[in-house]
């Protein structure tokens, strides 16, 4: 054939090159059968001659090709419409080998140096600008371009330099604005507006911090379409790998002979191997390889438009499939085909397509066309996919997975990605499987992994590591347990000797503050009489030092403490001065309603309102900084004063140095301290005597060793067997006493009692009086009270749960609670009179020398419950002075023995026998504390300029008459006589701390004294009578003290009574009642007013 042949027809050349290869094969073939079956033949000479002919073939072959790439082709002519579309096919495939001008096996034997200029002229030929484009074209196909002149560009500049700014300057914030922001910002004219909004934040013009909106936004929101997952919104680009289309540029379909991979020699063909037609698009190239990187294919283009358009021209090549060679993989797992069908997860034969191809026992397809034509589509990445299969083989075989379907194009990706980087896990390979789903539901079943041909071994392995897992966790757990055992027995410890130092830190400080306190009190006691003759500051601390339960079981705790503010007027000493602690802060308006209480004062002296003095230099009320702090806890004020340094440091200041004494209300160890911080001395006893002796059962003891009267009755009482037995034998013992009270030991203001009405609940009552009717004098003997005496114990717990009542519903609910309060802190028994009583309030004080005196006397009234007073009247008119003066002295002087001192005070109870009509008076209770009937004693003494005999029993204010009054004109003519006139007035007061009324809290105090003006409800200066209220809470206003002084004791209670009506109807509706003891305490005045009026005709009947 000739070279202009060849050159004119290069397809036919291939043709005939793969028709001489394919007759050499079969004859190869053919001598093999000779071989086979033993005919004598040459097959050595044969063999030679076959592979000469093959090799010229080859060298041929290699020649013929080399000259078609070398070859320079014209254009044709423009109006050739046939053979232009073959040009520009030929044009593309000429480019895209331009750069080999040698053959493909000398490729391989560049130089470094003649790779670079080849490269060099690559980048020369491709670029038309570039300043070798012209000799590389000559040089290499002898094309001569014409020369294209250029003018010469003229840079010079014509016209003057300015060296003056030519761009104007951009406004910006005025200095002003920028000093005060507050002022309105300058106007924005349309020039500045040009510049665009961020120009105008950069100025100033706009705040930084405005919120801009853009009318209109340049922003438009629209519903966004959701496609179908099944269907992709993008063209798989390796999904159609196996074939070529006509819209296709896939270079790496097209199949080669490589012989330059292998340095000119031929690979061996297998005989089962067949060959296959291919088309094949030309498509430029970037290197002259002809298995193209797929992952450039899609950066890959058309050269022109015009190419696309063009019908394209096939090359028509036979390539044959080339051998792959593979890893050994191992054996299969099982034994025979039952076995391996239990575990499969796929059909028995599932078919794979052209996008996948299956792994089946641990194996690469290394015999399946598609997995062939995969590794030769991928060969320049096939270490990778290799490294990545053979990791997932790995994982199949572990799970006993016998069949799995690769996707392809996810396993060039995930190789890809993995190629230079880590290794992909588990579920990035499961990801490259078609049939994941069936997979993973083998993977996810337990003991899969135990079912490998390794499984004996993983599951000896694991259950290994299991048994030393299970011993090692309960070694540490056990450690665990020891460490935590020691650590806490170690912080037990530490916490235990830091609870006993501070303990014995806590006790020598008491210990520290009583010593104190003696020596003080010994102090105060030998300068006493000085004392009192001198300048001196009392400072009045109203706590009230009752254990924590009690404390929380009493509603609005400050207020009941802030009840004695009537101690701010015990200024009838010109010398005392007094500071007063009150745990409420009273405002403005409180302070001033108590400073003109205290200018009376100079008024009621001199008996003209005119006279008003100042009083309020010599009074102070602090209120203690931290009350806030602990208001959800009901502390005493004193610790409250403890924990408030401001106001400690306050009264320090204004004590300076002077003579002052401590005054509490019911003394414990924080009065100890506060006393001890600010050195003061303390006027009263030890908080363990106080603590003893106010107690119901202390207080017994104290009667006893006065040999006053008592109630009949038992104390230091703390059983239920106790209780039951001293019960039985009083009643037993007073078999005329019908009802029985029972106090617990620290009770107060009437909270903790409870009572039983024996001849009313007591099943075995009736019996016991025939019995003592029986027995008569004999009686007495308990011989004769046995019988009755066990039936009262059997019956007695019954009646006590069923019919026992508290007296305070509020405090204790049931019996059973108070039960429990009764044996826990311990009680007494104690009868009460069958007979009407009336109960009586003394206030004493033993002064440190030891000097006895009667404060206060007065007469209770009850309101909710006969057991629980809430008023008094002074001074006493139920028993004769001299008789309840000589008790007094009895008691107040064992009191003394005991190393009592200051303020206390004794109740009794007094009555007529029934059988002998005798009055009998029995002293019942003693509180060492300052009460809320002394502080409006004082207050009383104070307004009135008065004097309370408490000895006997009167209370006197001096007459006060204008001159012109004195004398009395009978007639015109006759002389003018001087009247006889007393020189003081009796005078009765009626007082009470414990008022409530919820709806008060609705009025404020402004309103509520002028509707007291508008109803006459007052005080007369002149006649020093009238009524005054104390408000002990300024924000909490539903509590109340009420102090009414009248000419009458009859008078005086009826006009309280009215007080309380008028006050009940103003703030009361007929739909708004509110809480309030108003009612129940009008009720037993009006009894008592009663009383009077019976009384009164008794009287008049014995006259006449």
């Amino acid at each position: 054939m000739k070279m202009a042949q060849i050159q004119n027809h290069p397809e036919d050349v291939g043709k005939i090159l793969v028709k001489v290869h394919e007759d050499l094969r079969q004859l190869k073939e053919q001598v093999d059968l000779f071989k086979i079956s033993g005919k004598d033949i040459d097959a050595k000479a044969i063999d030679e001659a076959l592979k000469r002919t093959e090799i010229g073939l080859q060298k041929n072959a290699n020649f013929v090709f080399n000259m078609v790439n070398n070859r320079v082709q014209t254009l044709p002519a423009i109006d050739d419409t046939k053979s232009s579309g073959a040009y520009l096919n030929n044009a593309v495939e000429r480019i895209g080998n331009t750069t080999v001008t040698k053959p493909i096996g000398s490729i391989q034997k560049m130089s470094p140096g003649e790779k670079v200029h080849e490269d060099l002229t690559m980048k020369a030929l491709f670029d038309p600008e570039n300043f070798n484009n012209r000799s590389v074209l000559n040089k290499s196909y002898g094309l001569v371009l014409p020369k294209i002149k250029q003018s010469k560009r003229n840079n010079k500049v014509s016209g003057q330099i300015v060296s003056a700014p030519i761009v104007e300057h951009l406004s910006v914030l005025p200095a002003a604005n920028r000093r005060d922001p507050s002022l309105p910002p300058p106007p924005i004219d349309e020039k500045d507006a040009r510049k665009g909004i961020l120009s105008l934040i950069e100025r100033g013009l706009i705040p930084p911090s405005a919120e801009l909106t853009l009318d209109p936004s340049p922003v438009h929101l629209r519903r966004a379409t959701l496609h179908d997952y099944t269907n992709s919104t993008r063209k798989d680009l390796y999904s159609d790998a196996g074939s070529v289309g006509e819209d296709s540029y896939f270079m790496a379909t097209a199949k080669f002979d490589i012989t330059a991979a292998t340095g000119g020699r031929l690979l061996p063909v297998p005989s089962t191997s067949t060959s296959h037609m291919i088309s094949i698009q030309p498509q430029q190239s970037r290197d002259s390889s002809a298995f193209p990187d797929p992952r450039d294919l899609h950066h890959r283009q058309p050269v022109t438009s015009a190419i696309r358009r063009r019908p394209k021209q096939e090359l028509q090549l036979k390539v044959y499939d080339l051998p792959l060679q593979v890893k050994a993989q191992p054996t299969e797992v099982f034994d025979d085909e039952d076995e391996m069908q239990a575990v499969a997860l796929l059909p028995k034969h599932p078919k794979s397509t052209h996008e996948n191809f299956m792994i089946e026992n641990y194996r690469f397809p290394d015999d399946a066309a598609n997995f062939i034509k995969f590794k030769q589509l991928n060969l320049l990445h096939w270490g990778a996919i290799q490294s990545t299969v053979e990791r997932l083989i790995g994982l199949l075989a572990n799970y006993a997975i016998p069949r799995a379907l690769v996707n392809k194009p996810r396993l060039v990706a995930l190789a890809s990605q993995y190629e230079l980087e880590y290794y992909p896990d588990k579920y990035e390979m499961l990801s490259l499987l078609d049939n994941i789903d069936e997979v993973t539901a083998a993977i996810n079943t337990p003991g899969r992994r135990y079912m490998a041909q390794d499984g004996l071994e993983v599951a000896a392995t694991k259950i290994q590591s299991l048994w030393r897992y299970y011993v090692a966790r309960k070694a540490y757990r056990r450690y665990r347990r020891q460490r935590w055992a020691s650590a806490l027995i170690a912080l037990a410890w530490i916490m235990s000797n830091r609870k006993v130092k501070s303990r014995e830190k806590f006790r020598e400080s008491k210990i520290n503050r009583l010593n104190n306190y003696r020596l003080r009190r010994q102090q105060l006691a030998a300068n006493w009489e000085t004392t009192q003759n001198t300048r001196r500051i009392i400072l009045h601390v109203p706590s009230l030092g009752y254990s924590v339960e009690d404390r929380n079981k009493v509603e609005h705790f400050n207020q009941v403490q802030n009840a004695q503010l009537g101690r701010i007027f015990q200024l009838l000493d010109p010398n005392v001065s007094i500071i007063y602690v009150t745990p409420v802060d009273l405002e403005p308006d409180l302070t001033t309603y108590y400073k003109k209480l205290l200018g009376l004062r100079g008024a009621v002296e001199s008996g003209s309102p005119e006279t008003i003095e100042d009083f309020s230099k010599r009074v102070t009320i602090i209120h203690p900084e931290n009350t806030r702090t602990f208001k959800a806890h009901s502390m005493s004020l004193a610790t409250l004063l403890l924990y408030s340094p401001d106001a400690l440091n306050r009264i320090k200041q204004l004590i300076g140095g002077r003579v002052c004494y401590y005054l509490p209300g019911l003394l414990n160890h924080e009065d100890l301290a506060v006393a001890d911080h600010l050195n003061l001395p303390i006027l009263g006893a030890e908080p363990e005597i106080v603590r003893l002796y106010s107690s119901k059962s202390g207080s017994k003891r104290i009667f006893e060793a006065a040999k006053v009267d008592v109630p009949p009755g038992e104390f230091d009482i703390y059983t239920a067997q106790q209780l039951n037995e001293l019960l039985a034998r009083l009643i037993c013992d007073n078999p005329h006493i019908k009802k029985w009270i029972l106090k617990i030991d620290s009770t107060f203001d009437g909270r903790g009692i409870a009572f039983i009405d024996v001849e009313r609940n007591l099943p075995c009552y009736g019996n016991m009086m025939k019995q003592v009717k029986k027995f008569g004098d004999k009686w007495r003997h308990r011989w004769a009270q046995e019988e009755v005496f066990s039936q009262i114990l059997y019956q007695l717990p019954t009646v006590l749960d069923n019919f026992a009542s508290p007296a305070d519903r509020k405090v204790y609910p049931k019996w059973i609670n108070f039960l429990d309060g009764y044996l826990s802190k311990g009680g007494i028994i104690e009868a009460y009179p069958s007979a009407a009583v009336t109960c009586l309030q003394i206030d004493m004080l033993i002064e440190p020398n030891g000097k006895i005196e009667m404060k206060s006397c007065g007469d209770q009234i009850h309101a909710e419950s006969p057991l629980k007073s809430f008023a008094t009247t002074v001074p006493q008119s139920s028993v004769e002075p001299h008789i309840m003066s000589n008790l007094c002295k009895k008691i107040s002087i064992a009191c003394r023995t005991r190393g009592i001192i200051g303020y206390f005070s004794i109740d009794f109870v007094t009555f007529i026998d029934e059988d002998t009509l005798e009055q009998k008076i029995w002293a019942t209770d003693l509180t060492i504390a300052y009460s809320d009937q002394m502080a409006m004693t004082e207050t009383m003494s104070f307004l009135t300029n008065g004097k309370l005999r408490a000895s006997e029993s009167n209370f006197t204010i001096p007459n006060y008459l204008p001159e012109e009054k004195k004398f009395n004109k009978r007639k015109e003519g006759e002389e003018v006589v001087e009247e006889k006139h007393e020189d003081s007035l009796i005078r009765f007061a009626m007082m009470s701390t414990k008022l409530f009324h919820t709806n008060l809290i609705v009025v404020h105090h402004n309103v509520f004294f002028q509707m007291c003006r508008a109803h006459g409800i007052g005080y007369d200066i002149r006649e020093r009578t009238g009524t005054l209220f104390f408000l002990p809470d300024p924000k909490k206003r539903e509590r109340l003290g009420m102090l009414l002084i009248g000419e009458d004791l009859k008078e005086t209670m009826e006009s309280f009574a009215t007080n309380l009506s008028v006050i009940h109807q103003e703030i009361s509706t007929p739909n708004m009642q509110g809480e309030s003891n108003f009612k129940d305490a009008i009720k037993d005045i009006d009894t008592i007013i009663k009383t009077f009026g019976n009384e009164e005709e008794e009287d008049d009947d014995d006259e006449c």
